[in-house]
């Protein structure tokens, strides 16, 4: 037992000094059939292979259907992969129900720590009709 304690903080610490730190930024802006999405919850996640994906900042949308979030992630092989999941009303025809589109950042957008980045602008054009990264969640 002792053996395997001291094999989880050698690699524990391992996996700590070799990770690198990555940051991403997005300014968006999320439409419905052109009109601006007031109260839309936009959540940053970044994808991991092993366990639950890491949860970033939430903001809503202001009145004009914009945004801006950053996430700052560590990872050991690789990149991140971050993505974003917007909660919204477009098109749902039932008052208890809502949708849920994902949207993955572009790898361009992806930074180290230590260099200079620039965010992700980006309309968002939520379509009336379901597409893939779609889904509905009804209570």
């Amino acid at each position: 037992m002792n053996f395997s304690f001291s094999t989880l903080v050698f690699v524990s610490i391992i996996a700590f000094c070799y990770a690198k730190t990555y940051k991403v930024a997005v300014e968006g802006e999320v439409v419905c059939a052109g009109k601006p999405v007031r109260d839309a919850e936009v959540t940053i996640w970044e994808r991991d292979t092993l366990r639950r994906d890491d949860k970033g900042q939430t903001k809503k949308t202001d009145r004009r259907g914009e945004f801006e979030l950053q996430l700052e992630e560590s990872a050991l092989l690789g990149s991140i992969e971050p993505y974003l999941i917007i909660k919204h009303n477009c098109n749902t025809k039932r008052e208890n129900c809502i949708r849920e589109s994902t949207f993955n950042f572009p790898k361009e957008f992806i930074f180290k720590k230590d260099e200079r980045g620039r965010p992700w602008v980006k309309k968002f054009e939520l379509t009336p009709e379901a597409k893939d990264g779609d889904k509905k969640v009804c209570k």
